[in-house]
């Protein structure tokens, strides 16, 4: 007897707005309330605007009301918020690496990074970009955090030399290595 397959329910949720916690701790009360789990959740500032998106599962039904709980109770906030259905990630063949960059912010940075590894057949999972003045100047640093996931036929060598190529051409500061812990 064929037993059907177990399939869960995901909804992205993303929220922008101007108080710092309060549509985290709204949406999360909503989530524990319908008896929904927050899988993955992230929350920054970005300039005077707060943003949040986390990645929730739960039965059907629950992500429903869920879904008209978010819709009603936006209404009343100052907030943006974006919901949609998605399908469960696939696990994907490959090995993580992680990048970190540094260097004197500049336009560009961030769409030249993605592009060489796009143009290298290599999908970025998770990009984290910001800048800060350092400490001892005026000069605005920028940033980067990023999580990779290269193909299996990857040539670690001549991809490693092509990236550190690539940003020496930009004068950025660089380090590609596999990801610790994944």
């Amino acid at each position: 007897m064929l037993h059907p397959v177990k399939r869960e329910n995901y909804l992205v949720i993303t929220a922008v707005g101007k108080e710092e916690q309060d549509v985290l701790i709204e949406i999360s009360d909503q989530v524990a309330a319908l008896r929904c789990t927050i899988l993955d959740c992230r929350m920054t500032v970005l300039g005077e605007e707060s943003a949040v998106y986390m990645l929730v599962t739960g039965k059907w039904d629950a992500l429903t009301k869920l879904e008209s709980a978010i819709t009603e109770w936006k209404r009343g906030l100052d907030f943006e918020v974006c919901v949609v259905r998605t399908p469960s990630r696939p696990n994907r063949p490959g090995m993580p690496y992680s990048v970190n960059v540094v260097a004197a912010d500049g336009p560009g940075i961030v769409h030249d990074l993605v592009v060489f590894f796009a143009a290298r057949n290599i999908g970025v999972e998770d990009l984290q970009a910001t800048t800060y003045c350092a400490p001892q100047s005026d000069t605005r640093v920028f940033s980067m955090n990023m999580i990779l996931r290269l193909p299996a036929t990857t040539h670690l060598p001549a991809l490693r030399e092509e990236f550190m190529m690539f940003c020496d051409e930009r004068n950025l500061d660089a380090v590609i290595e596999p990801l610790r812990g994944s």
